[in-house]
C-alpha cells in the first residue's frame, strides 16, 4: 500500500497539502539491478524500490548491477553506482549527512541557505559543501578521491590530520585515511562533466473562474453551476467517509483562460459543506485536446528538476480549500523548467483574519505518522497554534483500502491505474486547528481521482 500512496502523490496528489510538501525525506525515483535498503533498526535487507522514502540512519547497498537515484527535499540529488555502502546519517531540511563506506557518489547540490549543510563521511575524509556538483569515490583500502565538476567541496583527513583543503571545479583531490590530503590536480579536460542529473478561450473568462474562497455555501453552489456549464470534464457521486458519514462529491474540471485549469471539488454533508480549488497555470496556452497536455505535463516527477523541456510543464499551482469559515490556501512554483518546483506561498484564514504560515512554521517540527488508512501530519505554527493535515485512502463505504484492493486497482509493472477500478478509490484530506471556528474545527474534503485519470493527470489503463 506505501507504494501505492507514493505513487499516486507523484502524479499529482501532494498538491492536495501544505504541510507534506515540507516533511524531511529522501525519494527513490530510480532504481536498477541488485540494490537494497537497510531501514533503520531493522535488520532485513528490502529490494529498493521507485517510490521508497527513506530517513535517518537507514542504508543502501548496491551489487554489481545495482544503481540508485535519489532526491531529498533540500533539492540534493544523488546517484549511487554499483558496488556502493551508504548510510544517511542525518536528514532534516537544513541538514544532510551521508556516509559512504565503499563505492561511489554522483552529487548535484543547489546552493544551501546560510545554516544549512551538507556532508559526506569516508574512511578517510570529510567533506562539507556550500552548492555544487561534484563525485566522491571510496575503494575497498578507505582512500577518497573528491572530483568537483562545479562549486567548490572543502575536505579533511578524517581525524584530522593535515590542513582542510578547498576543492574548486576542475580539481580533484585523493585523501588517505591516516595520511594528509594530496596535492590538488586538475580534472582531465577530456574527462566529461558529470553528467546532469535527471531531477529536474478567453471569452469563457467571464464564466470561468468563479469559485473562491471567502464564498457563502450558497455562493458557491452558484458560481459552481456557471462553470459546469463550459466544464470539460466532470464527475458526481454520494459515498461514506472516512468518518462514517454520507458525503455528495461534486467535481469538474474548467479552463480559466488559454494557459489555466482549474479543478473544483464540492463535499456536501448533512451538517457541513466543503470544498477544493486547484488551478494549474502551464507553460503556454492549451491545445483542444486537454488531456494530451496534462499527460505531458505530468508524465516527469513534478519535485524534480528536468533535463530537458517538455512540450507542456506547469509554472505555478494554486491550491485553497474551505468550509467557508476557516480555509487554507498554498502556491508552487516552477519559475523554469530546470528548477526545482517549491512552496513560494502558504496561507491560513479564520473569519477573516489570515496568518502566513510560510513564515512561521518550523520545517523540522513537522512530524508525519503513517497510520492504516494513510498518514498525519502536524505542526505548530509559531504564536498561532497546532495546525495538522490528514490523508486518508479509502473506499466507497469509508474503509481502509485493503492490499489485495490496492494489487486490484494499481498495476505496479506498468506503473498505472486500472480505470475500471477507480471508482473504488478516493482520497479523504482534512486540515485542522485548534483555532478554526468552522465545523468541527477542520476543512474535510473527500476527492474522487477518477476525474484525475480521465483527464489524464495521472496514468490509468
Amino acid at each position: 500500500m506505501y507504494s501505492c500512496i507514493k505513487k499516486i502523490s507523484w502524479a499529482a496528489l501532494f498538491v492536495f497539502s501544505s504541510l507534506a510538501l515540507h516533511a524531511a525525506s529522501a525519494l527513490i525515483v530510480e532504481t536498477t539491478g541488485d540494490s537494497f535498503i537497510k531501514k533503520s533498526g531493522q535488520t532485513d535487507l528490502l529490494s529498493a524500490q521507485v517510490g521508497m522514502d527513506l530517513g535517518s540512519q537507514d542504508e543502501i547497498s548496491t551489487g554489481k548491477t545495482g544503481y540508485i537515484f535519489l532526491t531529498f527535499d533540500t533539492g540534493a540529488e544523488v546517484e549511487i553506482f554499483e558496488n556502493s555502502r551508504v548510510a544517511i546519517s542525518k536528514l532534516a531540511d537544513t541538514d544532510v549527512a551521508m556516509k559512504l563506506d565503499l563505492g561511489k557518489l554522483n552529487n548535484k547540490v543547489k546552493k544551501l541557505a546560510k545554516g544549512s549543510n551538507y556532508t559526506i563521511q569516508t574512511p578517510a575524509s570529510v567533506c562539507a559543501v556550500r552548492g555544487t556538483q561534484f563525485t566522491v569515490e571510496v575503494d575497498e583500502s578507505g582512500k577518497t578521491r573528491i572530483s568537483v565538476f562545479a562549486g567548490a567541496v572543502a575536505t579533511r583527513e578524517i581525524s584530522g590530520i593535515g590542513e582542510e583543503m578547498l576543492v574548486r571545479e576542475n580539481q580533484m583531490c585523493e585523501v588517505i585515511p591516516g595520511m594528509a590530503p594530496r596535492d590538488l590536480t586538475a580534472i582531465d579536460s577530456a574527462v566529461p562533466a558529470m553528467k546532469a542529473l535527471a531531477m529536474a478561450q478567453d471569452t469563457r473568462a467571464e464564466l470561468i473562474d468563479e469559485v473562491k474562497l471567502d464564498m457563502t455555501k450558497e455562493e458557491v453552489q452558484a458560481a459552481a453551476a456557471r462553470e459546469l456549464k463550459v466544464a470539460e470534464y466532470e464527475l458526481g457521486k454520494t459515498m461514506v467517509d472516512y468518518f462514517g458519514k454520507r458525503v455528495r462529491i461534486e467535481e469538474y474540471i474548467v479552463r480559466p483562460r488559454a494557459d489555466q485549469t482549474k479543478l473544483v471539488v464540492l463535499n456536501e454533508r448533512d451538517d457541513r459543506f466543503d470544498y477544493f480549488t486547484w488551478k494549474n497555470t502551464f507553460n503556454k496556452d492549451l491545445p483542444a485536446d486537454l488531456k494530451s497536455a496534462n499527460q505531458t505535463a505530468f508524465e516527469k516527477d513534478q519535485n524534480e528538476v528536468w533535463t530537458s523541456e517538455p512540450d507542456y510543464w506547469i509554472k505555478s499551482k494554486e491550491s485553497a480549500a474551505s468550509n467557508t469559515v476557516d480555509s487554507v490556501e498554498w502556491t508552487l512554483t516552477r519559475p523554469s523548467y530546470n528548477q526545482v518546483e517549491t512552496v513560494t506561498d502558504w496561507k491560513i484564514t479564520v473569519n477573516g483574519s489570515t496568518i502566513d504560515a510560510l513564515a512561521n512554521v518550523s520545517i523540522p517540527s513537522i512530524t508525519s505518522t503513517f497510520v492504516e488508512a494513510g498518514v498525519e501530519y502536524e505542526a505548530d505554527i509559531t504564536g498561532w497554534g497546532t495546525y495538522q493535515e490528514k490523508q486518508y485512502f479509502i473506499d466507497n463505504e469509508g474503509k481502509a483500502l485493503s492490499d489485495a484492493k490496492w494489487d486490484a486497482l494499481y498495476n505496479s509493472q506498468t506503473d498505472k491505474f486500472v480505470r475500471t477500478e477507480l471508482s473504488e478509490l478516493n482520497i479523504e484530506w482534512i486540515y485542522a486547528s485548534d483555532q478554526f471556528q468552522g465545523p468541527e474545527g477542520k476543512i474535510d474534503v473527500v476527492v474522487s481521482p477518477e476525474i484525475l485519470a480521465d483527464a489524464g493527470i495521472i496514468s490509468a489503463e
